[in-house]
């Protein structure tokens, strides 16, 4: 088994968030570097942000093992991001952050058997640090581009049968990547309108670390990777620009990196090789969300997120997406503004979903499903 990170977290921004994770015509803050660097332009001189988060994930999947067919898993993560961004002249603007680019977690107490006590668990992390500058071709017309840097960390636990019982083996295994890149348009064609358009790379890296098996600690090496992303958003002010509507669809393209993952063991005598085959589908996300500010200081947001997943029947395991076709997620969220403070707080629900996967189409057969909660909390500092 492996653990199948997802492209991206919804959204390191709560305001982003609050509108249902859009972003890509709409950011206006260091945030930008995540959404679409052209969108750095719409800082005024600098942009500062700190941002706060927890995520708490229920998944619900068939476990291997006949004593113990179906497993819960239950998983708080806190997570956070930081970012500036500064102009230095009129038409050129520079940002950086630091935030977490993808996540995947499960962790199953198993408790029948021999293997009482034990866990089968995997946890796979990328953090992401983001250089980016925008470029104002025209006034209505900005250009972006970005270097992305990434650090990635994966451990798993599983149960592995030996003479006279069951040791909990542990593999845990990171590495850099250097070669991450994004780029983004933004265009008005009439004031209060918006178009943006985002592209962020694959991420490829060979990760390595050790094993712990009951003769000793060996070495490891696998690959890790993360799809491309192409993202095109519409945004739309009204009321004196006291209202910000907003529509946002992307797609992510799986099919494009590995489809398989080969770890290998530097076991005594000759390496031992595992490969885990994932032929992840592209999946799609469409966003739609709003802004209303109230005498300039209180905003208030409110926003969905619907999608499908990109794990396939034939492939889904415990620690996967579900094989579902189609999953949604309302947001709220609201700000308040202080001179230049802007405090920001926004909250994701993930709603149960799942399918169900039959004998023929899996060796693992049953109800795979999923739900989510986040609540995110920043500090923004505007000039």
């Amino acid at each position: 088994m492996t653990a199948a990170a997802t492209p991206e977290l919804v959204t390191p921004d709560p305001r982003s968030l609050g509108m249902g994770g859009l972003g890509v015509a709409a950011a206006e803050d260091a945030s930008a570097t995540h959404h679409n660097p052209a969108r750095l332009q719409a800082v005024t001189k600098a942009s500062f942000v700190l941002g706060l988060s927890g995520l708490y994930a229920h998944q619900e999947a068939p476990l291997p093992y006949p004593d113990e067919p179906k497993g819960t898993s239950n998983i708080f993560a806190p997570f956070g991001m930081v970012g500036g961004a500064y102009r230095l002249s009129p038409r050129f603007v520079v940002g950086l952050s630091v935030l977490p680019g993808s996540a995947s977690a499960g962790r199953y107490e198993l408790k029948n058997g021999t293997r009482n006590g034990m866990e089968l668990s995997a946890t796979a992390i990328t953090a992401e640090a983001q250089l980016a500058a925008s470029f104002a071709l025209l006034d209505n017309l900005w250009i972006g581009v970005e270097y992305r840097a990434s650090y990635v960390n994966q451990t798993l636990k599983t149960p592995l049968d030996v003479p006279g019982g069951v040791f909990q083996m542990k593999t845990t295994l990171d590495g850099f990547n250097f070669l991450g890149a994004a780029a983004g348009i933004y265009y008005e064609p009439v004031r209060g309108t918006g178009i943006g358009f985002a592209y962020r790379s694959q991420m490829s890296k060979d990760i390595d670390g050790t094993t712990d098996l009951p003769t000793g600690s060996y070495s490891t090496h696998s690959h890790a990777a993360t799809p491309d992303k192409f993202t095109l958003g519409i945004s739309q002010r009204l009321l004196d620009d006291a209202l910000l509507l907003n529509l946002q669809g992307a797609l992510v393209m799986s099919p494009w990196i590995d489809q398989s993952t080969t770890t290998t063991i530097d076991t005594p005598g000759a390496p031992t090789s595992s490969t885990t085959v994932t032929n992840d589908r592209t999946f799609w996300e469409a966003k739609m969300g709003a802004e209303y500010w109230l005498e300039k200081q209180w905003a208030l947001r409110a926003g969905v997120i619907i999608g499908n997943e990109n794990a396939r029947k034939e492939y889904v395991s415990p620690f996967s997406s579900p094989p579902s076709n189609f999953y949604a997620a309302p947001t709220l969220g609201g700000g308040v503004k202080f001179d230049k403070w802007l405090v920001d707080a926004a909250m994701w629900w993930l709603i149960d979903h799942g399918d169900q996967v039959n004998a023929s189409q899996n060796g693992a057969p049953g109800d795979y499903r999923r739900s989510g909660f986040v609540g995110m909390l920043s500090l923004r500092y505007s000039i």
